[in-house]
């Protein structure tokens, strides 16, 4: 293989590669003579652009030139992007060779009444219920921009026209500020909304025939909207198909964002929120490790009156930000140009690290009387702090990744329940979603996981599907 500039990948040792897929790529490979570092035809978080004019217009202040067809493309569709973990694929985005594959609904449910599924705000898809099946667009992308969201409106027309016609509900995600779910009230149609992690783990029992009666979702990512007034993001919610109910019953220790939105930009943020934890609110402690992660003396007094006032710091369960953090502390990245870059790069650093590392520890707290638990990660960020810059920061990210999923299997045998389902973004990490099925499957659990579904926020249109057909679309906190 050719040797590839650093700056394609910067800090990634993974390289996707694609065949040359039309007349077009051939004749252009076979003019080069070699390999082509590719990308798609639109700016960040928007969609492809799909005509010479609109490419020309969209494009003007990146491209040097364009190469022009006459071959009209009837509709955007990305490329997917697949990987391998767990002894099988990962989808990372569904596209091009897999949507719009539909999926066979539960046995349980039957022809399903016409549904609109209208997925979350990143990494966008729709879904539709046609008979037996649920079928799911492929890729939109992130609606935050005009462009991506036109391409979301033809989508949901395009599905409507090729699978429906009328539908009797539009479904949507919880969050009252997702472009999605403000999209779903203007239709005039009921509304039902999907809470966020439920609607990945139920993503994931549609990808294995519904899955057992009774199931513990392990639904792990960067943010998601909680009944509880909180951003969720490492949840444990216990799914049953019998009593059509779905609980709560454990998460990852609850921290602070300072700032909020800002924290997702900056990891130095979510590293701040659990060294405020670990410290125990000791401003005197906590100034001189905020210089550490590069603020400055202005920044820390308004950060540190903040996180003591309790003013725009929301509680979070967040693993996307509980790796953010530990991201920043090992020196990796304290600022992002592009989602998950600082929960990658934990990832890619463990790699160097054994699978037979000792985890950091994490212990369980037991919680209230209902039995409610948390996996504590103090000590193991403590350990993290104490040891960064005398212990290689690969074993240190091996040892946190074996940690976590130690964790999870203790949270699966208090719960007591046979098969864990495994979801949310997080499970994008090969090393995370490796280690955590094998350390469940030698405790002689069952899991599930994701093989033909985005684990990621890709899969929550199919995932409300079959909440909302079931009537299970609410967790109780």
């Amino acid at each position: 293989m050719p040797r590839l500039a650093e700056s394609v990948a910067p800090a990634n040792p993974w390289v996707g590669a694609l065949l040359p897929y039309t007349p077009l790529h051939v004749l252009l490979l076979e003019k080069v003579g070699r390999a082509l570092v590719a990308t798609s035809g639109n700016l960040s978080e928007e969609s492809l652009c799909t005509d010479n004019a609109e490419a020309q217009r969209r494009l003007a202040g990146i491209a040097d030139l364009f190469l022009m067809h006459d071959r009209p493309i009837a509709r955007p569709v990305d490329d997917s992007v697949v990987r391998r973990a767990a002894g099988t694929q990962v989808v990372l985005r569904r596209a091009r060779g897999f949507a719009p594959s539909p999926f066979a609904l539960p046995s349980d449910i039957g022809p399903a009444e016409p549904l609109l599924c209208v997925g979350g705000h990143l990494k966008n898809t729709v879904a539709v219920t046609a008979g037996n099946n649920v079928v799911l667009s492929p890729h939109i992308g992130d609606l935050s921009n005009p462009v991506s969201m036109d391409a979301f409106r033809r989508t949901v027309a395009l599905l409507g026209s090729l699978y429906g016609g009328r539908v009797s509900r539009v479904v949507c995600d919880a969050h009252p500020d997702y472009a999605s779910t403000r999209y779903a009230q203007t239709l005039g149609l009921p509304v039902t909304t999907v809470q966020h992690h439920l609607a990945h783990v139920l993503a994931c029992l549609l990808e294995h025939g519904g899955g057992p009666e009774r199931v513990l979702g392990v639904a792990w990512d960067g943010t998601g909207y909680g009944p509880d007034g909180t951003v969720w993001g490492g949840e444990f919610i216990v799914v049953d198909r019998k009593t059509r109910t779905a609980q709560r019953v454990a998460s990852l220790l609850p921290f602070r964002l300072p700032g909020g939105e800002a924290a997702v930009r900056e990891p130095r943020r979510s590293a701040l929120g659990l060294l405020h934890e670990v410290c125990g609110r000791d401003q005197t402690r906590l100034a001189p490790l905020a210089r550490s992660l590069g603020f400055g003396e202005s920044e820390i007094a308004i950060l540190l009156s903040m996180l003591d006032r309790d003013i725009q710091v929301p509680m979070t369960t967040s693993a996307g930000r509980l790796f953010d953090g530990v991201a920043s502390l090992l020196g990796m990245r304290q600022r992002c140009s592009f989602e998950g870059q600082a929960a990658m790069e934990v990832e890619f650093a463990a790699d160097t690290g054994s699978q037979e590392e000792a985890g950091l520890i994490m212990p369980i707290i037991e919680l209230g009387e209902r039995k409610f638990w948390q996996i504590d990660w103090r000590p193991a960020v403590a350990e993290i702090r104490a040891t960064t810059g005398k212990v290689p920061a690969g074993l240190l990210a091996a040892r946190f990744h074996a940690g976590l999923a130690r964790g999870i299997v203790e949270v699966a045998m208090r719960v007591g329940i046979q098969t864990v389902v495994l979801s949310g973004g997080c499970f994008q990490n090969a090393r995370l979603l490796d280690q955590t099925s094998k350390t469940l499957r030698a405790a002689e659990l069952d899991v599930l996981c994701h093989r033909d579904l985005p684990p990621n926020d890709g899969g929550l249109a199919a995932g409300q599907a079959l909440g909302a057909l079931w009537d299970i679309t609410s967790v109780s906190p």
